[in-house]
């Protein structure tokens, strides 16, 4: 835009409006990804993907939690018997 003494200024307005993020198409979306600038892409939904339907048709895997709790061993790096005051009180223990 040009100001009164003929500069040219560029006026920040916003590319989409509130209203029309709101009433986006169901097959629209706004993808905001770090610091690069925001896409408006169209996707398809998974479930009207063969591809991605068919995934959805495996049978959960049932997963045992099975966590052992080790003991844990500190070693020695210290090369010349130095220590400082809170490895000694480690080394106490």
């Amino acid at each position: 835009m040009l100001d009164e003494t003929g500069q040219l200024h560029h006026v920040k307005e916003p590319i989409l409006s509130n209203a029309e993020i709101r009433t986006m198409k169901d097959n629209e979306v706004l993808l905001i990804y770090g610091n690069k600038l925001p896409l408006k892409i169209k996707v398809k939904p998974y479930y009207k993907d063969f591809l991605l339907n068919s995934y959805t048709k495996y049978k959960t895997v049932k997963k045992e939690a099975t966590m052992s709790r080790k003991a844990i061993e500190y070693i020695d790096i210290n090369v010349g018997g130095y220590y400082t005051p809170i490895e000694k009180t480690r080394r106490e223990t």
